[in-house]
């Protein structure tokens, strides 16, 4: 399982057990960034989430791969 699966995965585990969610939308304010860059330290410290893969070489082959096998569907 991807990291990025087992974080999702461990967070729905962790709202439906009752966690609350604070969600406020706003706009997109003047000189917000195109993009947003996130630590994540809040999802260590609330879930106990961590990475299991750290070689970006892996990374980027398993996920080129994985779009590779999406084209060809």
């Amino acid at each position: 399982m991807s990291d990025l699966a087992a974080a999702h995965i461990n967070a729905l585990n962790y709202l439906q057990n009752g966690a609350p969610i604070n969600v406020e939308e706003m706009p997109r304010r003047e000189g917000d960034p195109p993009e947003l860059i996130s630590v994540a330290d809040k999802i260590h410290s609330t879930i106990g989430w961590q990475t299991q893969y750290d070689d970006l070489n892996l990374i980027v082959t398993t996920s080129l791969a994985w779009e590779k096998k999406l084209l060809a569907s």
